[in-house]
């Protein structure tokens, strides 16, 4: 048996356990409070892959009869247990009888331990089922975060995610817009290769390029999607359409660089956990100035490559251009959710 910390889960992954007549009870000798994950499928769709799966390792000298053919019972060796025209002794057809395995884990196991999988929507939407699982491996004290800055710009995220879970809490990185598009489009260089000449910051956002200037809002190409994001009011509204503001957090991303144990303190409150983070916890990293988390040894745990890159400068004109621009979008944003970010603009 593998050894697991008190923080770990150990997963067994056997799928046979399911239709075995004796598994239930020898798990349930082993480990009464075990929590079981069962993935389900159409049983059509199972039984044909079976029968796939079962034919592709077969040796192209033997013959196999056809799927049809196992269904209906027309090979007389296979024809034993028929049922409304179906030859339930097959054992791709058995598996699909799903009532007759779970009759017999309901035996030993509460249903509140089991958890089912759909895998149809496993194969479809697959971060549903997913989710779905982590919060049924959760335990009591701990809490599931799932970390996905595209949620928060997403027009159909806020419903799908009220869909799985209506009262979870949301946590929402924001910052100055304005140094926000700068970082993006410095990442977004980073990536592309040197021999791709890409326009530079100013010419973005001023629509100097002739295939980026679509919707220009007070001289600046609203468009851009690293200016689009940074209206914050569009996206939290859309938000704010599925959860009361109380389930949402804003963390100051500013702040958070200059003092980042004040900015966890009030996420762990948010969350209403024992607070443990301090200020000691923190160093600042000597070559970018980002702050980094301070082991037991002393040694620094930093951000990776791609956090705190030196920005390019940009003219003071597009700065301003842009302080004139996020004034009011900022104003429309901080009256939605009642604070306010003294972020420089």
């Amino acid at each position: 048996m593998p050894e697991t910390s008190i923080t770990e889960i150990t997963v067994e992954k056997t799928p046979a356990y399911f239709v075995s007549k004796t598994a239930p009870r020898r798990v349930h000798s082993l480990n009464s409070t075990i929590k079981l994950i069962v993935v389900v499928r159409n049983p059509i769709t199972r039984a044909i892959s079976d029968y796939t799966q079962t034919i592709s390792k077969k040796s192209r000298n033997i013959l196999m009869p056809s799927f049809e053919e196992m269904v209906l019972g027309n090979n007389s060796s296979n024809a034993t247990g028929m049922k409304s025209g179906v030859n339930a002794s097959w054992g791709a057809i058995r598996i699909g009888i799903y009532h007759r395995h779970i009759r017999r884990w309901l035996q030993h196991f509460p249903l509140h331990q089991i958890h089912f999988v759909d895998g149809e929507r496993l194969i479809t939407n697959p971060a549903a089922e997913i989710y779905a699982v982590e919060r049924f491996l959760t335990v009591k004290p701990e809490i599931t975060v799932e970390k996905t800055p595209a949620y928060f710009v997403s027009k159909t995220a806020p419903r799908r995610v009220h869909s799985l879970n209506s009262t979870i809490k949301l946590i929402v990185v924001v910052r100055n817009p304005i140094t926000r598009a700068i970082s993006d489009y410095t990442q977004t260089i980073s990536k592309k290769s040197r021999n791709i000449l890409m326009p530079s910051f100013e010419e973005m956002v001023l629509g100097n390029n002739s295939s980026n200037a679509t919707g220009m809002k007070s001289g600046v190409n609203a468009s851009w999607g690293a200016i689009r994001i940074g209206i914050y009011h569009r996206h939290i509204r859309r938000w704010l359409q599925h959860f009361p503001l109380h389930q949402i957090h804003f963390v100051d991303g500013e702040r958070l660089i200059t003092n980042p144990a004040a900015e966890i303190y009030a996420v762990e409150r948010f969350l209403t956990v024992k607070p443990v983070v301090r200020q000691s916890n923190f160093a600042t990293d000597p070559l970018k100035g980002f702050p980094c988390v301070l082991r037991k040894d002393d040694t620094l745990h930093c951000l990776g490559k791609t956090k705190g890159r030196a920005h390019p400068n940009i003219r003071f004109d597009v700065i301003q251009k842009l302080a004139n621009f996020y004034r009011p979008q900022n104003e429309e944003f901080f009256k939605l959710i009642n604070k306010r970010f003294h972020w420089h603009i």
